[in-house]
């Protein structure tokens, strides 16, 4: 992610899920980890729904995961934790 550093812990993000042809929900968990059974977003056809959502980095990455139709998604950073 760019202007993360490398030693990052968690990230901080505005997320929002645009256009959703259904109702559905979105998800946003660590890398390379099972994804958790309850969502960070739930959001009806058509609605523009956001979300702060505070996730752990894993190898500087995450995962997103949507369920119900498609949708676009934007995540913006508005910070991040890091270990001293």
């Amino acid at each position: 992610m760019a202007g993360v550093p490398l030693k990052a812990t968690a990230v901080v993000l505005d997320v929002t899920a645009v256009s959703p042809t259904t109702s559905g929900l979105l998800t946003v968990y660590p890398d390379g980890t099972t994804e958790p059974a309850m969502a960070d977003l739930n959001f009806g056809a058509g609605e523009t729904v956001t979300n702060l959502v505070t996730v752990p980095v894993v190898d500087g990455r995450i995962d997103f995961s949507s369920a119900g139709g498609s949708v676009q998604v934007t995540a913006d950073l508005l910070g991040y934790y890091a270990a001293d």
